[in-house]
């Protein structure tokens, strides 16, 4: 499932343990693809619920504070839990001291003093905590508050790219469904342009309220990541495309992707020959 989290953020990893129960994603730098981060972090939860999944999630300024809220908050039974920066230590507070993620032996000692909640161990002088607990738990603590930096491995991406956008209600108006296309062109292209590639062929899928998916497939004459050119591809096949009922989601997958075709530091008549090429591949994608 790490991997499928791909479509969203192209950095998703697995906590770590033999048993892991909980994926993460990074969400840095994704805001102006969704609109905002609450977005982003709505969309996965929403994917995993269109796959018949039900999971809780949050989003927070560290890994820790993610984990603990996701894993130990009530919140109401929320699917989703957004913690503001300023307040991560408000939301770490009132959860167990599990929630800093401390071996078996250290949690049952604090435990045993009666330590039993996050705000107990932030109640504490911070100069008493390695003194006498050990590196350990003011890691943790530093960690979960943001004041230390962590990070976790990720997982290798899929071969096949894939963005996808769903709806609060089914939506049928054609110029409404392109701007969403648009957008997801735009994430799918960010995506490809940290491989350092290209889409060569690129399909795109309607889910239909009670009715088939509808799907269109176009291939390219040479590998490209920009999202201007591929929409331009993509319209000429759309507004042949009959939806049978108003779409709940799209998505789109990079089907095959290559290199980009190095562009810099060409000269006169190489330059001349490249550019012609680029003229000849829009000419035949067309």
């Amino acid at each position: 499932m790490a991997k499928w989290c791909h479509r969203f953020s192209p950095t998703t990893g697995l906590e770590l343990g033999d048993s892991p129960e909980t994926i993460l994603l990074d969400a840095t730098n994704l805001a102006p693809l969704y609109g905002s981060e609450e977005s982003f972090a709505a969309q996965v939860i929403e994917g995993f619920r269109r796959l018949g999944l039900e999971v809780r999630g949050a989003l927070a300024s560290s890994i820790g504070a993610a984990w603990a809220v996701a894993r130990l908050a009530a919140a109401g039974g929320e699917r989703l839990t957004v913690v503001p920066s300023d307040q991560t230590q408000d939301a770490l507070a009132g959860l167990p001291i599990a929630a800093l993620r401390l071996d078996d032996g250290l949690r049952e000692t604090l435990q045993d003093l009666g330590v039993q909640r996050v705000g107990d161990v932030l109640a504490l002088p911070r100069d008493q905590l390695r003194s006498r607990f050990g590196p350990q738990l003011l890691l943790r603590v530093d960690q979960s508050l943001g004041v230390a930096r962590e990070v976790f491995a990720a997982v290798e991406p899929p071969e096949e790219l894939v963005v996808e956008q769903s709806f609060e209600y089914p939506q049928s108006n054609r110029e409404a469904l392109h701007g969403i296309v648009d957008e997801l062109l735009r994430r799918l292209a960010w995506m490809l342009a940290r491989r350092c590639a290209g889409a060569l062929r690129l399909a795109c899928r309607f889910e239909c309220e009670g009715a088939p998916a509808a799907e269109l497939e176009i291939g390219l004459f040479q590998p490209t990541a920009d999202p201007g050119r591929l929409l331009e591809i993509l319209e000429l096949e759309m507004e042949r495309l009959r939806l049978r009922a108003p779409a709940t989601a799209i998505s789109l997958r990079a089907v095959r992707h290559g290199p980009l075709a190095e562009r810099q530091g060409a000269l006169f008549d190489e330059q001349r020959n490249l550019e012609s090429s680029w003229r000849l591949a829009r000419l035949v994608d067309r």
